[in-house]
Parts: C-alpha cells; structure tokens; sequence
C-alpha cells in the first residue's frame, strides 16, 4: 500500500471530493480517481460511495480514515520535531572516547559545552575498546590510535598529536639491570594491553629516525590506560604509555622515563563522525567545541 495513497484519501473526504483536491494540489482529477481505486482494491473494501451528486465514506472508509488522519498527524509532529532538532543543538548526543581522555579531559569539556545548551543530552561511553560508529549508533568517537581510523564511511578529524613513551618507577628501576638500548626490554617486566595478546610487539623510533621493532610478553595485561599507569606506579615494571598522561608524574619524580628518546611516531587524535551530510546542529555544534577546546587541554596538560 502506498502511504501516499491514504494522504489522497484523507484529503478527498476533507475537502468533500476531487475536484477541491485537485485545485488545491495540482494533481489531476483523473489520477486521484485512480489511486482511490487502487487503494480499494488492495484493501478488498470500498471506502467512498458515489452517487451523481456526492460522495460519503463506507463503515469501512470511516475507520480507515480515521486511522490515516491520526497517521498524518503524527507524521506532522514527526517533521516538526526534526526541523526543531535541525534549528538548536538539542536531543541526545553519544560519544565515545578511552578511559583516561575521558577522565582528565573530556567529562569536564562536555560539562562546559552543556552549560550553553540546555535543551542537550549527552551520552559519553569511556572506554579503550573501538566502538563501531554506525552499528552501535555513536555519533562522534574520540580514537588516539591511527590504525584505528581504516574504517569505511567514516570522516575523521584530527585536533592534536601525540606519542607514547617508555616509562617505569623509580623503585621498579632500582630492581633491574640498566636499560642502554631497546633490544634489552625483552628480558625486562613489562606493561601491556590486553588487547594485545600474550606476546605483543612494539614499535620504537627515535627522533632522528632510527626504528625499532621489540617483542616481548608483558608480565600483566590491562584492559585500559589509567590501569597500566596505576601498575607502573606501583613498580609492575615498564610501560608504554601515552606522553601526555605521564607527564605530571614524570615532573613530580613519580615515574622516570625509560630509553628516552625512544618512543612510539607522533600518532594523531581524531574525531571519527558517520558522515557530515545530514548532520544535527547537536552534533555538528559539540564536534566545534571539541575541536576549539580540545587541543588546549592536552597541550596544557603537557602532552
């Protein structure tokens, strides 16, 4: 059945026959005739009684129409409240960013961007696992891996930079040999992710180029970032962890950076969004504010 169909329908009955309908829409007498025709039959009722004079609904039509007049309806509130969403960020937003950006960065930028619009909703997921925009239904994610971004039909924006770097505690170094080149981590205790897998590679440059691929199998797995850094506090052994989330640590004497100058290329931090074309003012609206704010906020941070 064909919805445009009841639309003709309900227009007849309300304006009291085709020849109204035809003279407010444009559309021809002849082909609003056959519709309503189709219409019958594909229902097996007559929904209007004709007679050389007028035309009145069947029990039949009576019901049908109603429910198709109530459908319209609800269509018109359906297109007002998307033209209302499309005029002013309002609605739900959801975002997805890893653990410790959400923790020390983002929660207190999105409390900041609520505070101008009120009519706002925001779902923000921390985790370190990479969401799938489309199927998952997120509107932004925040991804600080590259590898992540080679994913189809999404737009990705990058609004800063960064790299990781090998770091351990002052008391979890006074327990091991001295580390004078990469080669030696393999037989050190080490840090990973658990996303990783029980033997993990890492790929060290340092800042004239030279690269490095070391092999090792870390002695615990974590599922995220702020958990490897807690480990790594508390003399776990070496990490690989983000420059940016160690640097207080590292200032303050907590943690000693390990076979500096090596560490991970400069990876950049996107904002992955499904598609610009169509996008709410909502979305659209926090996508600004993050790509305003968020580089300030990691490069005071140290990062």
């Amino acid at each position: 059945m064909d919805l445009n169909d009841c639309r003709y329908f309900v227009l007849i009955v309300d304006h009291g026959g085709y020849t109204a309908v035809e003279r407010i829409t444009g559309i021809q007498r002849s082909k609003l005739s056959r519709r309503i025709a189709h219409l019958e039959e594909s229902l097996g009722v007559r929904l209007l009684q004709r007679t050389t004079r007028r035309q009145s609904m069947t029990e039949a039509g009576q019901v049908f129409y109603d429910h198709c007049k109530a459908m319209l309806i609800e269509a018109e509130f359906a297109q007002e409240a998307v033209a209302q969403l499309r005029s002013e960020p309002a609605g739900l937003v959801r975002i997805s960013c890893p653990t410790v950006m959400a923790q020390l960065y983002l929660a207190q930028l999105i409390g900041e961007f609520m505070t101008q619009f009120p009519k706002l909703r925001i779902e923000l997921d921390a985790t370190d696992r990479n969401v799938n925009l489309i199927e998952e239904r997120f509107d932004i994610a925040v991804r600080t891996r590259s590898a992540a971004l080679r994913e189809p039909g999404l737009v990705a924006k990058q609004v800063a930079s960064g790299r990781f770097i090998l770091v351990a505690s002052p008391k979890y170094l006074s327990t091991c040999k001295k580390l004078d080149v990469p080669a030696y981590l393999d037989a050190a205790a080490s840090i990973g992710a658990l996303g990783g897998g029980q033997t993990q590679n890492w790929l060290l440059n340092d800042l004239i180029g030279n690269t490095v691929k070391i092999t090792l199998q870390p002695r615990l797995l974590c599922s995220d970032l702020g958990s490897q850094l807690q480990a790594c506090l508390c003399g776990v052994g070496i990490a690989l962890l983000p420059q940016r989330i160690v640097a207080e640590a590292l200032a303050d004497g907590r943690l000693k950076q390990v076979l500096a100058p090596w560490g991970t290329p400069d990876e950049g931090i996107h904002l992955l969004i499904a598609s610009r074309r169509g996008m709410l003012p909502s979305v659209r609206a926090l996508v600004d504010f993050l790509t305003d704010k968020l580089p300030g906020a990691l490069e005071y941070s140290g990062g």
